[in-house]
């Protein structure tokens, strides 16, 4: 089936980076393609989903097949290890106290040939709301990649490439979501809020 095999090679590619990157240390998680925001290249969501036979609750990490248009295999691979580290973040690193993109995930990105940077090139911003990366060439990632791809590949665009970002205006309030419960809530950019249900910090989203 065609729909199956283009989730089985991203199914790999997640275990492939989690054995080559992570040492096997990351949960399993739900990989789906959804356009969840129009201009972001993915997402992750820590226990995204639950078990309609055992409860279990598994985490999803989203990608955006309209990003895909003039994007190489590696570049959207990368987007999933992206959100890996922040699938990462949650299940290993376990901190409950930093923001998204945090310097821990910073340093995480870093160590595995992702530069974290908010303008996608070398001099932005490390951390910070909205964070995309570039590739160091000389990182593990690329070699790993690389090697994924010489008997992989991915075949699916979305419908139809993404306009051009809109000038808009300025955003006075941002959703915010509990990294325990997903329980919602939206303040200013710079707002401390905690969950009233696991008295822990919500994470502002991309």
């Amino acid at each position: 089936m065609i729909t199956t095999n283009s989730y089985k090679t991203l199914d790999e590619a997640y275990q492939f980076f989690n054995e080559k990157l992570f040492e096997n240390k990351l949960s399993e998680c739900l990989i789906t393609l959804q356009r969840r925001k129009a201009n972001n290249l993915g997402y992750f969501r820590s226990q995204g989903y639950t078990s309609r036979t055992n409860n279990n609750k598994i985490s999803e990490i989203s990608l955006n097949p309209d990003t895909f248009f003039e994007r190489t295999d590696q570049e959207i691979l990368s987007t999933l290890v992206h959100e890996m580290v922040h699938a990462w973040h949650t299940d290993v690193e376990q901190r409950k106290d930093g923001k998204y993109h945090d310097k821990y995930w910073g340093t995480k990105m870093e160590s595995i040939g992702l530069i974290p940077s908010n303008t996608g090139v070398p001099g932005g911003k490390k951390t910070g709301l909205q964070m995309t990366h570039y590739i160091d060439p000389n990182g593990k990632f690329l070699t790993y990649a690389s090697e994924f791809l010489k008997d992989n590949k991915l075949e699916w665009n979305g419908n139809q490439p993404l306009k051009k970002e809109r000038k808009e205006r300025k955003k006075l309030k941002f959703k915010f979501m509990c990294p325990e419960c997903n329980q919602e809530a939206w303040g200013r950019i710079d707002a401390n809020i905690l969950c009233g249900e696991c008295n822990v910090e919500m994470n502002i989203q991309e």
